[in-house]
């Protein structure tokens, strides 16, 4: 599974990377299968709203604060994914 960060800190309110990036590209490894998958953020952005319908959204505890994100299986993020590249 993929976490894709929709707040990064909740008590500040501050969006996740998932709205504030401003890459074209996003590069998400994973380092248990060597893979990189190669996704234009705004595919990925156009999935979400989907994704937090389908998939656990979830809240992870951090010192005084929660980062929250959407649990994408690796199957959905390579649906969207321009490129899968294997890392030997």
């Amino acid at each position: 599974n993929a976490f894709i960060e929709t707040v990064s800190v909740d008590t500040a309110e501050k969006a996740g990377w998932v709205y504030t990036s401003q890459a074209d590209l996003l590069m998400y490894y994973v380092p248990d299968w060597a893979r990189i998958y190669v996704i234009e953020l705004d595919q990925l952005r156009a999935q979400l709203g989907a994704w937090c319908a389908l998939y656990p959204v979830r809240r992870i505890p951090n010192a005084g604060y929660s980062t929250h994100g959407v649990i994408v299986p690796l199957q959905s993020l390579k649906r969207v994914a321009r490129r899968v590249l294997t890392c030997d």
